[in-house]
């Protein structure tokens, strides 16, 4: 039997995909987990054990650096946070609430208004405006999808796990969709 560390890469109906240096590896959970009321994350640095029949186990997950709910995340190094300026509708009160919520994970946050091109005159003027505040006290905000598709790859740094976040309905998965392409 071996051990090697990799980090959670995946999970499939109690599978775990485990990418290690030899590369991703499919493992089970052991039952302690279960016993324990713990659940391994996508981002988790783990521990997996591999017997000589290629059988292998996920035995231990390492300590966390934070961990999201909604998805279940962890060790999140940056988030996405894509804020809608309507349908639904923008709130200042929303995004304190999520930026508050990632402080005390001490994850950072990057500012995506998505929608802009719905709404027009002065309340998108009002909108940015207010995102104006953010930027100054230090977060990186767009409101542009083409600055988004350009920038945040290059904002992306080797070993940090990056997710979205936002409110249903904000066009998290139509942002992904585009940056996948």
């Amino acid at each position: 039997m071996k051990l090697a560390e990799g980090t959670v890469v995946g999970l499939i109906a109690g599978y775990y995909d485990v990418e290690t240096a030899a590369g991703i590896v499919r493992t089970r959970a052991r039952g302690v987990f279960r016993q324990k009321k713990q659940k391994p994350a996508v981002g988790d640095r783990v521990e997996i054990q591999i017997d000589d029949q290629g059988m292998s186990y996920l035995v231990k997950i390492l300590p966390r650096l934070n961990r999201i709910g909604r998805p279940a995340v962890a060790n999140v190094s940056h988030i996405l946070l894509v804020i809608s300026a309507v349908e639904p509708d923008f709130s200042l009160e929303l995004l304190d609430r999520f930026l508050t919520f990632f402080s005390w994970q001490k994850v950072k946050v990057t500012i995506y208004l998505s929608k802009p091109d719905l709404l027009k005159g002065d309340k998108l003027a009002k909108i940015k405006e207010d995102l104006a505040y953010y930027q100054k006290i230090g977060y990186p905000v767009f409101t542009d999808y083409h600055d988004v598709e350009v920038k945040i790859p290059q904002m992306i740094k080797e070993g940090q796990i990056w997710t979205l976040a936002g409110q249903s309905g904000a066009g998290k998965s139509t942002l992904l969709n585009h940056l996948k392409k």
